[in-house]
């Protein structure tokens, strides 16, 4: 409960922290895949899951991007620098 009542203190709403969460459970998943297909280069399931995965993974990215969340400091725009207004990822 400290570390919601924490995040409320930071700005970070709950749809920003559970689309953060889509994309970091895309992302372990899709390096989980590639290192797979190091020693299973042919396995055609990898390789359509691995599809899949990019697919969803840059969905999530621009609907994080689209409500105007940073996810690397090439997302932040405008006419002061925003991006340390923003929490770390470790306060989410």
């Amino acid at each position: 409960m400290e570390a919601a009542n924490e995040r409320r203190n930071l700005g970070v709403t709950a749809e920003q922290t559970a689309l953060l969460r889509r994309i970091q459970e895309l992302s372990f998943a899709k390096i989980e895949v590639e290192l797979f297909l190091d020693t299973h280069p042919e396995n055609d399931k990898a390789l359509a899951y691995l599809a899949t995965l990019r697919g969803e993974l840059a969905e999530a990215m621009q609907q994080y991007r689209d409500r105007g969340f940073a996810l690397t400091t090439d997302d932040v725009e405008g006419e002061s620098w925003g991006w340390v207004q923003t929490p770390f990822p470790w306060q989410y």
